[in-house]
């Protein structure tokens, strides 16, 4: 009795078990459906799909798009491929999207400055361009293939048109016109950071940035070789470029500091102390004070504290 009362309960249970799994198997309309790939299958509908998963049944959306199916268009595809689904929401349609992702900016840029000067632009060229047209939408987890047609470029005035043309497998080719300027443009160096006057710029001190050259002062200093080893005449603001008239020679004998003094000629060289009245820089000439005798005369700035005196400079200054 205790046996077949066992066996009826496995068997119950056996069928339970079946039929748990067969309602867990049937197809179940997805709430929420983004696509990558450039076809929608079933398996992108569905939950459950089975063997008819991977079965393409529409063209999917261009990136970042969307496409509405009504119910009756979904189990029409559904009942074509044999999945066996009846509709039991109330909604009238479903919404599918396309998953992507923005264009690498830097790689529509630089694809786009090769294009130019291939068309007659200059080496560097510095490009404006709205927001809106580097903003291409591309599928997300694709290989995008970008190439640039119909490429115009005019010198005077620097505008351009060109075609991007972006390639992805099983899509069909996108075409986006872009309009826009590009002007020549060349690196120039800065201050890094605010320097007082007389600091001496070093190495450390300068950065380089991309200036286009109609916007750069004519005189502007390119070579950071003339900057290293300068001082700054007056304060600069930091990416600033730099104008010849804004550096000079470090200061090297300050104003009241004590110099040695040297005495040149062809028969003499006496050195003495002196009081420096002014400040100077490498050659320049500045009126020094003998401590001894309390006269000023001119003398030569031709190192730090160190100044020479020659006949012709040794006439007191009153």
């Amino acid at each position: 009795m205790i046996s077949r009362l066992n066996a009826a309960l496995g068997l119950a249970m056996g069928a339970a078990l079946i039929a748990t799994g067969a309602a867990a198997a049937e197809p179940r309309l997805k709430p929420v459906i983004e696509v990558e790939g450039s076809q929608v299958t079933l398996g992108d509908l569905f939950d459950n799909a089975g063997a008819v998963a991977g079965q393409a049944v529409i063209a999917a959306p261009p990136p970042g798009e969307r496409i509405t199916l009504t119910i009756a268009r979904v189990f029409e595809m559904a009942n074509a491929h044999g999945l066996g689904w009846r509709p039991v929401t109330s909604f009238e349609h479903v919404t599918v999207q396309r998953a992507w992702r923005y264009l690498d900016e830097d790689r529509v840029r630089n694809g786009l400055m090769g294009a130019l000067r291939r068309a007659g632009g200059a080496d560097r060229l510095n490009l404006v361009l709205s927001k809106e047209a580097l903003r291409i939408k591309v599928a997300r987890g694709a290989l995008a293939e970008v190439h640039y047609d119909d490429v115009s470029y005019s010198a005077d005035g620097g505008r351009f048109r060109a075609t991007l043309v972006v390639t992805e497998a099983g899509d069909a080719a996108r075409r986006y016109n872009l309009v826009g300027k590009a002007y020549e443009s060349v690196e120039v160096p800065v201050l890094r950071g605010r320097l007082r006057t007389d600091d001496v710029i070093e190495e450390r001190d300068i950065e380089w940035i991309e200036s286009r050259v109609d916007a750069l002062p004519r005189d502007a200093i390119r070579d950071a070789r003339e900057l290293v080893g300068k001082s700054l005449i007056r304060v600069v603001r930091p990416g600033k470029p730099l104008l010849p008239s804004d550096v000079g020679e470090p200061t090297i004998v300050q104003r009241g500091s004590v110099v040695a003094m040297h005495f040149m000629s062809r028969h003499m060289h006496l050195i003495a102390s002196g009081r420096a009245q002014e400040s100077g820089a490498m050659g320049d000439v500045i009126r020094v004070q003998n401590v001894h005798s309390r006269l000023t005369i001119d003398a030569v700035v031709t190192g730090t504290n160190r100044v020479e005196v020659h006949p012709a400079h040794m006439i007191a200054v009153q």
